[in-house]
Parts: structure tokens; sequence; C-alpha cells
């Protein structure tokens, strides 16, 4: 349920979620939608995981585990918070 794509697929119903408003970016009746969203996801999946988007908010902003690693033996940290995709200074803006 985190994700909501049991909401979308209507296996379940959150008030809190909204699934409406994804599935009309797939079309204008809810079958039909779901037939897409299905597809869409199904596509991703054949995909695989890309390394491109691996990693929690400080990873891809510094650049990726080797980088974060390099950073971190030359003893420079950053406050992270892997809900937040940017540098340490935005995160502590941001929280």
């Amino acid at each position: 349920p985190f994700s909501g794509h049991s909401a979308i697929m209507g296996k379940c119903k959150n008030k809190w979620q909204d699934a409406d408003s994804i599935l009309q970016l797939y079309a204008d009746k809810v079958p039909a939608a779901r037939r897409g969203y299905r597809s869409f996801v199904e596509k991703g999946i054949e995909i695989g995981r890309r390394h491109d988007l691996t990693g929690g908010g400080l990873v891809r902003s510094s650049g990726g585990w080797s980088s974060l690693q390099a950073m971190r033996r030359a003893k420079v940290f950053q406050k992270a918070d892997e809900r937040i995709l940017g540098d340490g200074d935005f995160v502590e803006q941001v929280l």
C-alpha cells in the first residue's frame, strides 16, 4: 500500500489515496486506465533496475555510491534524508 499500487488497481480503497488522478493519466474510463497503468508497470519491470535511479537522496545527490564513499573517506559529511533528493544544505532547509 505504500506505493498506492493496490488502490490504483482497485484492490483497496483509502480515503487518503487519490487513485483517480493517476488513472486519468492513462484513460478516461477506469477499466481502460487500469489496463494502461498495468502495461506501464509491466514495461518498467521488463526494463529492470536502473542504476541512475538507485539509492536514496544522498546517494543520488552525491553522484552514486562510489562518490559517497570517497566523501566519507575524506571525512566530508552531509545531512541526509532518503525521502529528499538534494545536497546536505537543501536537506537542512527542508527539514
